[in-house]
């Protein structure tokens, strides 16, 4: 059984859930909380809201059904039903229920309701906001792309994008839009009235805003590490190794050169008619071994130049059978994708994972850990943040799709490899394609 439980002030009664013998529902499935007014779905799709309906914020539409995402405002709620469109309404004095004409041909996958404006993310990645755009909460950054996450606060807007990154734009007169440039591989974000919380991967979290009501102070348990400091890169090698191995380098250029200045050189000889003779011969011989050792060492030293090597290493490739060229290419980038992976990989095990839901009100803000421990914190003054007796919640599995691209879950890539060879005309198809 799905049972709604909601706490805190109930003016509007916005906490008063309805009770099943009334309304024929039972079995709820998600919930969105707006400033006086709930909405909550069902198991089977259906929407329920209750408490403030001045503007109309709960009158559900009757042929919206089959919701998977909601969002409340102040006067206003939209809901996403399963074909991926949205619907809107309450108030619309500033055109917060007015979609754009884009979302009409393209599906949406998030949405977020502000004060008095929405947002919705298409499946494309592509942010939109309409409504109230006073302070540029509705100003969506054009090198803005790939986003995966949306969330709206009274006056500003911050959205979660394919890399993990958190973007944040609109009213920043309390530091609600200044996310820290360490702040990687968020997953999840909450926006309150004038304050901002994240969620990041590793198990911690990253708020910013107004600290009034305490909305913003976290948990010790969630709250990053302070990063150490740096410590100083000390040379490969200590002074005395460094000498040491320029005399060996020094020694093995005399002894390759086999070249003595001070030795005295002989006369050359010739004969009368100016032809050299044995003598003449032989030095001969011995210039041409010092210049070919010369030569040798000079070859050596330019191969080790990183320029002169990518230019001799194209130069060896022009020369190699173009489809051999590319088996060596496809194979150096499949061992680059393996390294790369492993990395990744060692790189992933360090995180834990540790969150699974998070939501904003005015002043105070709730989080879901893994274990179960729900934290709840800033303005209690109507109990908001004080839990029900006996109040266990469910914590879901975590969804892949609310992690950033660059965090490694539990599965490898698919390489690329060569198509296998299409059965010929006429041959068995394996047992597992045939038609059941």
């Amino acid at each position: 059984m799905r049972g709604l439980v909601c706490f805190g002030t109930s003016g509007r009664g916005q906490c008063d859930v309805p009770h099943a013998s009334v309304t024929g529902y039972r079995a709820y499935h998600s919930v969105a909380c707006g400033h006086l007014h709930t909405c909550a779905s069902t198991v089977t799709g259906q929407v329920v809201c209750f408490g403030d309906e001045s503007f109309g914020q709960c009158a559900v539409p009757p042929h919206v059904r089959g919701i998977s995402a909601m969002a409340c405002g102040f006067g206003h709620t939209c809901v996403l039903d399963a074909q991926g469109q949205l619907h809107c309404f309450g108030d619309n004095l500033y055109g917060q229920c007015q979609m754009p004409i884009e979302l009409a041909s393209t599906t949406v996958v998030a949405l977020a309701a502000g004060f008095r404006h929405s947002c919705a993310v298409t499946a494309q990645g592509a942010l939109l906001c309409w409504g109230d755009n006073s302070r540029g909460q509705c100003s969506v950054p054009r090198s803005l792309d790939k986003v995966r996450r949306v969330a709206a606060g009274d006056f500003h807007t911050c959205a979660i994008t394919a890399d993990g990154k958190l973007h944040c734009f609109g009213s920043n007169d309390h530091g609600q839009c200044s996310v820290p440039s360490d702040v990687e591989h968020v997953i999840a974000v909450a926006a309150g009235s004038n304050f901002t919380v994240a969620f990041l991967y590793n198990g911690t979290a990253w708020s910013g805003g107004s600290w009034g009501h305490g909305q913003t102070e976290l948990p010790e348990e969630i709250r990053p590490e302070a990063p150490l400091p740096e410590e100083p890169v000390e040379s490969e090698f200590g002074e005395e190794e460094e000498e040491v191995e320029q005399e060996e380098r020094e020694e093995e250029v005399d002894v390759s050169c086999e070249v003595h200045p001070t030795e005295e050189m002989p006369p050359v000889p010739t004969s009368p008619d100016g032809t050299e003779t044995e003598v003449a011969s032989e030095m001969q011989k011995r210039m041409t071994s010092t210049f070919g050792s010369l030569g040798e060492s000079l070859v050596e030293s330019l191969a080790a130049d990183p320029t002169i090597s990518s230019l001799i290493s194209e130069a060896q490739e022009s020369l190699v059978d173009p489809e051999e060229q590319a088996t060596r290419k496809i194979k150096a980038l499949l061992d680059k994708l393996a390294a790369a992976w492993e990395e990744a990989e060692a790189f992933a095990a360090q995180y834990v994972d540790r969150f699974r839901g998070m939501a904003a009100g005015c002043l105070h803000s709730c989080l879901l850990l893994s274990d179960g421990q729900f934290l709840v914190i800033g303005d209690d003054s109507a109990n908001q943040c004080t839990l029900p007796e006996g109040l266990v919640p469910k914590v879901p599995v975590i969804d892949e799709a609310d992690l950033p691209l660059g965090v490694l879950v539990h599965s490898k890539p698919k390489l690329l490899l060569p198509p296998e060879e299409v059965n010929p005309e006429g041959a068995e198809a394996p047992e597992d394609s045939q038609p059941g």
